[in-house]
């Protein structure tokens, strides 16, 4: 409440400031705004301003524990207006940065790194030339982490056409490898389940007496790239009418959709896998013309086995905010309000999979 309160105070502060604003985030953490022409606030770091350096390249200083990190405004080019300054701090209060997910099974983005995967995802748009890429999650390791993009390339018949990229503590996104069904089993033939290091080009070493076989030569970041996919796969959550085929079986945006009832917004029937259909009925849905399958062409939830691997919640709160958790993928949640047309997913976790989830429910 607190932090809401200084929310408020600083919406309705005056366009023209004399004085710097300072709001606590948590102990020992707090965010610096200086005001910065009519309305717009600039994010500022506290450390003095070298001989050789733009004053107004000043960013961003965030004040954790003693420890003060710096950031140039070239970073944070995307982010200088105070609206999105106020979304910058509305992100620690548990909503999202400009639909970027920031927290899911108790891990959460770092200041640092909201501000670094926005300018990341920014560039990658840019040189993509493709505004549909959307921060997909974090896979954490035992050196370092992995952050993930998602890009949907085309949505014709029978798919969402997906490409993944990778990033390191640099958030410079790199495309994952198309993986080739002999690299996905030689991957798979290792019956690795060790945490990912953080190292892409860490050659794969086989565990528990398993020879692999000749073959190509096999990376951390073929290990990573098949995981994204197995994870995708088994997860991908969107409410049902979400999406929809057109006249040309083409999957697109359902313009229509207006959010669930929240009477429904908690049943599994009423959400969908937004990947490749593998049922038959979904794939007849695709191949009908028939307007009854319109918006039955992707594979529900509710049968997904073993049964019980979804942890459905409703919050208490007026907005109803329902939460999809999933217990197979400890790490993934999607999210969706009831009657509106706002919903997500994220993935944080060490891409470990519960192959034993029918003996444990």
């Amino acid at each position: 409440m607190k932090q809401r309160w200084k929310m408020e105070r600083l919406r309705r502060a005056p366009t023209r400031q004399s004085k710097d604003i300072s709001i606590s985030l948590s102990p020992g953490m707090r965010l610096m705004l200086r005001p910065s022409g009519l309305g717009n606030f600039q994010l500022f770091s506290r450390r003095k301003v070298g001989p050789n350096q733009n004053p107004n390249e000043v960013a961003l200083g965030i004040h954790n524990d003693g420890k003060e990190s710096f950031w140039p405004l070239a970073i944070l080019a995307s982010i200088v207006e105070s609206t999105r300054a106020m979304q910058l701090v509305a992100s620690f209060t548990g909503k999202d940065l400009e639909g970027l997910p920031v927290s899911s099974g108790g891990h959460v983005l770092s200041c640092e790194e909201i501000t670094c995967l926005q300018a990341g995802l920014t560039l990658l748009k840019a040189t993509e030339k493709n505004p549909v890429i959307q921060f997909w999650g974090k896979i954490l390791g035992k050196e370092r982490d992995y952050f993930i993009a998602c890009e949907i390339r085309d949505m014709k018949p029978a798919y969402p056409n997906k490409r993944f990229f990778y990033a390191g503590e640099d958030f410079k996104f790199k495309a994952m490898p198309d993986l080739s069904e002999e690299v996905g089993e030689a991957v798979s033939m290792l019956q690795l389940t060790t945490p990912l290091t953080g190292d892409p080009s860490a050659l794969l070493e086989s565990v528990g007496g398993v020879e692999p076989k000749a073959g190509p030569t096999l990376t951390e970041l073929d290990r990573l790239a098949l995981l994204v996919q197995e994870i995708d796969f088994d997860t991908a959550t969107v409410p049902k009418g979400a999406y929809s085929l057109n006249e040309a079986q083409v999957v697109v945006p359902n313009s229509a959709f207006r959010g669930l009832e929240p009477a429904k917004a908690t049943l599994l029937e009423n959400y969908v896998h937004f990947r490749p259909p593998a049922s038959v009925v979904s794939l007849k849905a695709q191949a009908s013309n028939d307007l009854e399958f319109q918006s039955n062409f992707l594979d529900s939830l509710a049968d997904d086995l073993p049964k019980g691997c979804w942890a459905v919640r409703q919050e208490p709160e007026k907005s109803g905010l329902v939460t999809l958790r999933s217990l197979m993928w400890p790490g993934y949640s999607a999210f969706h309000v009831p009657g509106t047309g706002k919903f997500g997913s994220v993935y944080f976790g060490y891409a470990s999979k519960i192959t034993d989830l029918a003996f444990l429910l």
